[in-house]
Order: C-alpha cells, then sequence, then structure tokens
C-alpha cells in the first residue's frame, strides 16, 4: 500500500470501508478520483486543513450530503453550496479572520498585483463572518450560499474558508497575474519516524494543500515566516503566460 501508516490508522478511525462503500454507491467517477475524495477527507478530520474545495463536475451537492452523512461525518463535516462550486467545511476548526490574511488585489485591470485596500479587505471578513453564521446556526449538512455569492469574489471567498495565509482579489473577470513571478508553498503530511531540524518542517509525504503569493509583495521576513507554517514543505517560484483561479 501507498498509505503512510498515520493515513491508514486515521482512515480506519473514520471508519474506511464504511465511507468507501457510500463513496462508491454515490459519485459516479473514476477510481482515481474517489480515492482522492477519501484521502482529501481524512486529512480534512486529521484538521490538517479547514475545508476541502470541489467543482461540482463530477459530484452534486446531494451526493456529497449523503456521503457525509451516511458515511457517519454528519457531526463533523458540512457541504457548503457555492454557485457552481461546494466546500466540505470541518465544523470543528475554529474559523477565525484574526489570523490577519493577506488580501492581495489581483484584478486584470491593474499593471501589477498590490495589497488589497482597506475596505475590500473589511467588506469581505464582515461577508466570511455573516457566512459562518449561517453554517454555524443550520441544523442540517447542507448549507446553500448562492444568494450571498452574487457579485462577489468567489476566489476571495474561498480563500477565506480555506484559511489561506494569502486571499486573491479581483473586482473584474479575469487577473492580472501572468507573467508574473509567483511564490507557491507546499504543505505536506509528515511520513511515520521523519525527524528534521524543526518541528513544522516536513520534506517528503503527501501535499495536501499548497498556496500561493507575488513575490513582488513578499518580504524577505514574511519568507521566512512560510517556512514556520505547520506542515510546511517547500516553496518555489513559478511564472505562467496567464494564471487560472
Amino acid at each position: 500500500s501507498t498509505q503512510s501508516t498515520g493515513e491508514h490508522l486515521l482512515l480506519h478511525n473514520m471508519n474506511s470501508s464504511l465511507l468507501t462503500s457510500v463513496i462508491s454507491r454515490h459519485l459516479k467517477t473514476s477510481l482515481q478520483n474517489r480515492t482522492a475524495f477519501l484521502t482529501s477527507l481524512s486529512h480534512l478530520v486529521a484538521s490538517r486543513k479547514p475545508a476541502i474545495l470541489f467543482d461540482l463536475c463530477w459530484a452534486s451537492p446531494g451526493q456529497l450530503v449523503k456521503i457525509v452523512d451516511e458515511g457517519g461525518l454528519g457531526g463533523r463535516v458540512k457541504v457548503v453550496k457555492l454557485l457552481e462550486d461546494v466546500v466540505l467545511l470541518d465544523v470543528q476548526h475554529e474559523f477565525t479572520l484574526n489570523y490577519e490574511p493577506v488580501f492581495v488585489d489581483c484584478s486584470r485591470s491593474m499593471s501589477q498585483p498590490v495589497i488589497a485596500g482597506k475596505g475590500v479587505v473589511e467588506e469581505y471578513r464582515n461577508l466570511f463572518r455573516k457566512m459562518m453564521h449561517c453554517v454555524n446556526s443550520s441544523s442540517t449538512s447542507l448549507v446553500n450560499l448562492d444568494t450571498m455569492c452574487e457579485e462577489v469574489c468567489l476566489t476571495a471567498v474561498f480563500g477565506m474558508f480555506l484559511q489561506y495565509p494569502y486571499i486573491y482579489y479581483t473586482s473584474d473577470e479575469g487577473n492580472c497575474l501572468g507573467g508574473v513571478e509567483l511564490v507557491v508553498v507546499e504543505l505536506a503530511e509528515c511520513q511515520p519516524g521523519h525527524v528534521t531540524s524543526s518541528p513544522n518542517h516536513v520534506t517528503s509525504g503527501h501535499v495536501f494543500t499548497s498556496f500561493s503569493v507575488p513575490r513582488c509583495l513578499l518580504s524577505a521576513e514574511a519568507e521566512v515566516g512560510l517556512k514556520k507554517l505547520r506542515y510546511y514543505r517547500t516553496h518555489r517560484t513559478v511564472c505562467l503566460d496567464a494564471v487560472a483561479m
């Protein structure tokens, strides 16, 4: 098996046989997609990540709710619908914006990405508080936030649910990240018995999340801070002709 011992034990605690059966019954997609979905759930329940983002190309909200409820995760995971996307949320995670993410304005009309203005930051913090109020007050596994997603930047909303330290915002269609150097940070699970010089540093293991930040907005001090993130594995610089968000 390619699973680490830690992940195997975690999946066992999740009743992986039940979840595998439920996922196979409700997700009519490839084995690769079903396996990736089960692995993502393991990271969610292990509190390695606060949420999982999906588009609705191969899983409907109804299917995901059945998996959550029939798989015994109804008290732990909620399915949040955001127009054509859905977020699986760990309700035991303490969602807060006190971690002070940096909002990056990368609107297409900009010549280069900049730190977003205070008005944008307050608008989206308030929006996120309202969304989390709806999630926490819901008695069902499915929470539909479609009406709150009209005329807002969904990329910023996704970033807040995923609790990224850097959140992209655009005021128009597209972005100005093409040709911009981006620092991509990877977080990974630590392999059993793996020892490093830093308690947070991971040099091997399955990458369960990644995010990026324009290098032009990353100070030397902030770059050092990235290496102190829990589950930090590595970061690298990329530069693409076009960036999809």
